[in-house]
Formats: C-alpha cells, sequence, structure tokens
C-alpha cells in the first residue's frame, strides 16, 4: 500500500550506524521502488522495521508517498524482521552485526544464539563469534571496524592479552597472515611464545602443527620436528629444480651427489628425532 513519507516514524530498532552514500539507491528510486519497506502501525501512525535507506532516500528526493507493507508485529518480530533483512541483503557491517546480535539476545533477553540463528537463516556459531567480536580490546576492534582486519582474524584474537593481539593484529596487516596461520599462531603464543617467534613458526613451518592444546610448548621438540621439516622442504626444491635438468649423465651426477645425501640426511633426522623422543 502507499503510505505518506510524513507518516512514517524512525525504527525504534536502529542497526546501522553508517547508511553510506544514497545516491545509486536514488536514482534507482527515480525509475522504480523494487521493494517495499516493512512498517507496524504506531500511534496513529507507522513505524519503521526495514528499508531503512530507502524511506531516507525517499525523504531526500522529497516525495509524498512510498511503497509499504504494514505488518502488525511486537518488538521482538520487529526486530527479527530487520535483522533478517540487513542480514540478507549484506548491508551491516561485522560490528554492527555484533551489536544487532547482542542486543537481541542480551540486552533483549529474545531468545539464545541457536533460536536467533534459525530465525535469520545463519548458523549459531557465526552469531556467536560475532558477537565475540564487541570484546576485542580498542585498538583491535577499531581495526575490525575500519575493516584494517578481517573479522574472521578478528575473532581468532579474542581472549588474547591486550598487547598480544595488537602486535599479532599489526602482523595480521603487515604480512598478510591467512585466518589459518592467524590461529595456528595465537595456539603458539598460548603456549608461551612470544608473537614475533610464533609468526616466525607459522611462516617458515608452515606443515608443522601446533602443539596441542594443554600441553607445554617444549623448543626443543620443536626445533627437531623444524630441521626434520626443513631438510623436507629442502628435498622438494631440490627435486623441482632436477625436473629442468634433461635426463643425461649429469643429472645423474645431481642426483647422486645431492639429492640422495639430502634424502639420506631426512631419514637420519627422523631417526635422531625419534632417538631422543624416547629419552623425555
Amino acid at each position: 500500500m502507499r503510505l505518506l513519507v510524513d507518516s512514517i516514524l524512525p525504527p525504534r530498532f536502529k542497526l546501522r550506524e553508517d547508511i553510506g552514500d544514497l545516491a545509486n539507491l536514488k536514482e534507482s528510486l527515480k525509475i522504480r521502488q523494487l521493494q517495499d519497506i516493512i512498517v507496524r502501525p504506531k500511534n496513529g501512525k507507522y513505524e519503521l522495521i526495514a528499508g531503512f535507506r530507502r524511506w531516507v532516500s525517499a525523504k531526500e528526493l522529497k516525495w509524498n508517498e512510498i511503497d509499504a507493507k504494514v505488518l502488525d508485529v511486537d518488538d521482538k518480530e520487529a526486530l527479527e524482521i530487520a535483522l533478517t533483512e540487513n542480514i540478507e541483503r549484506k548491508e551491516m557491517d561485522p560490528i554492527e552485526e555484533a551489536n544487532a546480535f547482542k542486543l537481541y539476545i542480551h540486552d533483549r533477553g529474545y531468545g539464545s544464539a541457536t533460536e536467533l540463528a534459525a530465525k535469520i537463516g545463519v548458523s549459531d556459531a557465526y552469531i556467536s563469534k560475532r558477537v565475540s567480536l564487541l570484546s576485542l580490546d580498542h585498538d583491535t576492534f577499531d581495526r575490525v571496524k575500519t575493516q584494517k582486519i578481517s573479522p574472521s582474524h578478528g575473532e581468532e584474537l579474542v581472549g588474547l592479552p591486550t598487547a598480544q593481539a595488537i602486535s599479532l593484529a599489526d602482523y595480521i596487516e603487515n604480512t598478510d597472515l591467512t585466518r589459518d596461520q592467524t590461529k595456528k599462531a595465537v595456539d603458539y603464543v598460548r603456549l608461551g611464545l612470544d608473537v614475533p617467534q610464533a609468526v616466525q613458526a607459522v611462516l617458515n613451518f608452515p606443515d608443522m602443527a601446533a602443539p596441542e592444546k594443554g600441553l607445554k610448548y617444549n623448543p626443543i621438540t620443536v626445533a627437531r620436528e623444524q630441521i626434520h621439516l626443513s631438510l623436507s622442504k629442502c628435498l622438494k626444491s631440490i627435486d623441482m629444480s632436477l625436473e629442468n635438468i634433461p635426463e643425461g649423465s649429469e643429472k645423474g651426477i645431481w642426483i647422486k651427489r645431492v639429492r640422495y645425501p639430502v634424502h639420506e640426511l631426512i631419514n637420519m633426522a627422523w631417526r635422531t628425532k625419534k632417538e631422543f623422543s624416547k629419552e623425555q
């Protein structure tokens, strides 16, 4: 139905802090309003539930009327509708999502993460991880908010002491650590390494698994593993290079004098690692 723009009140739950540039939306609306805004009756007028950017654009275009769908819903249902539309349109940034989920679960007490997830079509893990971003220190939180680091990286840093979280966030920005690398670095830090050591271990030895949670970091054990991995990496590089040497006497000499000894070193490293591991 068509409603007077001036009869519509702002939403009770404003989920977005920044509605962004409306220029493109206004140009689209000049041609056609593709989707109705959603409102509910309120004190003889109508309160906006979803479609805040369309409503603001209509006001700026000085429209008298706008297409709207009127629903008779309570606060809980109104918030669910607003969340669903914003999630489907991917209009909220990660921090806005976190605040909206917190509003529903903790501030208003409308339901658990699992219940909300079923309502808006995401996983409960997604909701819980988003809300966890709100517990980040101010510096790391701001980096997620300003998209200097991704929300998935921020989620891995949750729970780290402030100084370590900030230091690791620096590395994420400057070395392009992946989420998996960040997760492994966090595991190392929690086991006792300082941040530079943890990052170095992740970057230099990507195939090495972090020690199991609950186990104390043992630098000797890690050094043994790193030696073995270094030699294995060396052998792979040699094999790749050997592919560029034509078959013949020269290639045979390289294999005999270089590849075979490195392969034997790997076997010796494995036996040595196993030998000393038994003594612990």
